[in-house]
């Protein structure tokens, strides 16, 4: 039986500490388009415990780097971040680890330790930016206009905590996501962030419907239904429609089960893409994805639609057959990565998938659209958008 994974060959990790977030980003599957969160999202986090578990010492030392960043939550809310930031540098000394975060929880006090623990780090590897250990703060503005996608992240605190990271010396990268809104502030952020010290990066943002390969805007909406505003991406010249559901949303009824319709967009990829896994795609280097609730999956894209199965056709289908097959082979609760990938199931499952010809037999639609020939993923860092300071 062909294996997705050998234990030498697990090199880098990308985990979901917490579920948690201060913030209700509009494109997040935590809540309903800026609303309210959305029913069912388990508030949990991961612990050190659950980690030296589902992590032990046999994957631990042969890690060269970890991304812990959240789809429906911020790592900086885990209470056990630094313990266990501890537990892989002791195993791995050399090791990379990189935090996503808006930046917005917490205190002080807390970023001043964080920046203490990471400034402390072994050299980097080289001089990419992916391979320094350190915090990326994911800021899309300023004063005025980080609120208007980082909804709930209040500034006062945000730039506060970033200065008291800043003052340890610790390596960061401010990630600023490009909108309408913001574009025009970039070269005042890239002066603020060199005053700060840290790297910037200008990036694609994703939701704006680069799946269907059009663009589009994203309304946002009050807790309550009402609409708010609409956000749009950098340089839109396209038409800008009403809310298509009038000045209020009934989440209750958007959230009622329901098989989404097979686009002819999805059609057309069935027929002239294929799936090439981007994080098995390096024989001698392949990642793991670990959900804040406990399960494993190749990827953060699988893990952000995890239990979503009304949104669209390829979210509907994956956990359709990802329930049938049985959610206990990627459950990591009662039991290791390390049983997982010694095991023979969850292989199965993605290759099988994978090598399908058509949706209707079992072919990953969702896998598809992040890592077919066309690729949603590939847009998050156009050539012809993203801007790093030198």
């Amino acid at each position: 039986m062909e294996q997705m994974y050998e234990v030498e060959n697990v090199k880098r990790l990308h985990i979901e500490l917490s579920s948690r977030c201060n913030a209700n980003c509009p494109a997040c599957s935590r809540n309903y388009s800026g609303g309210p969160v959305a029913d069912g999202l388990e508030l949990t986090d991961l612990s050190l415990d659950d980690i030296k578990r589902m992590v032990p010492e046999e994957i631990a030392k042969n890690l060269i780097g970890i991304n812990f960043c959240g789809n429906v939550g911020d790592p900086g809310m885990a209470p056990d971040l630094i313990p266990i930031l501890e537990y892989f540098r002791e195993h791995s000394p050399k090791i990379v680890q990189q935090l996503r975060t808006n930046g917005g929880m917490r205190n002080e006090k807390f970023w001043t330790s964080l920046g203490n623990f990471f400034v402390n780090q072994s050299p980097a590897r080289d001089n990419h930016l992916f391979s320094k250990a350190g915090v990326v703060f994911s800021v899309d503005g300023l004063e005025d206009t980080n609120h208007i996608y980082r909804r709930g992240v209040i500034w006062e605190k945000l730039i506060k905590n970033m200065r008291a990271y800043s003052a340890t010396g610790a390596f960061a990268v401010w990630e600023w996501l490009l909108f309408e809104h913001n574009e025009h502030q970039v070269e005042e952020a890239r002066i603020l962030s060199k005053e700060l010290g840290f790297e910037f990066i200008v990036k694609n943002p994703l939701g704006f419907g680069e799946y269907e390969d059009t663009l589009n805007g994203i309304n946002v909406y009050g807790k309550d239904g009402d609409y708010e505003y609409t956000i749009w991406p950098s340089k839109y010249t396209g038409f800008r429609k009403d809310p298509p559901f009038g000045n209020k949303v009934d989440f209750k009824f958007m959230n009622q089960k329901r098989i989404p319709i097979l686009s002819e967009f999805s059609k057309e990829l069935e027929k002239n893409s294929a799936i090439v896994c981007k994080s098995i795609e390096h024989k001698e280097s392949k990642e793991i994805y670990i959900s804040a609730n406990g399960y494993m999956l190749p990827c953060c894209f699988l893990g952000g639609v995890f239990g979503q199965f009304n949104s669209s056709y390829s979210r509907h289908q994956f956990n359709k057959m990802i329930n049938d097959y049985g959610l206990e082979v990627f459950n990591l609760k009662n039991q290791s990565i390390l049983d997982i990938i010694q095991g023979s199931d969850f292989s199965k499952f993605f290759l099988d998938g994978w090598k399908a010809d058509t949706i209707e037999n079992g072919k990953l639609l969702y896998c598809l659209e992040t890592c077919g020939h066309k690729s949603a993923m590939d847009k998050l860092y156009s050539k012809k958008i993203i801007e790093v300071n030198k």
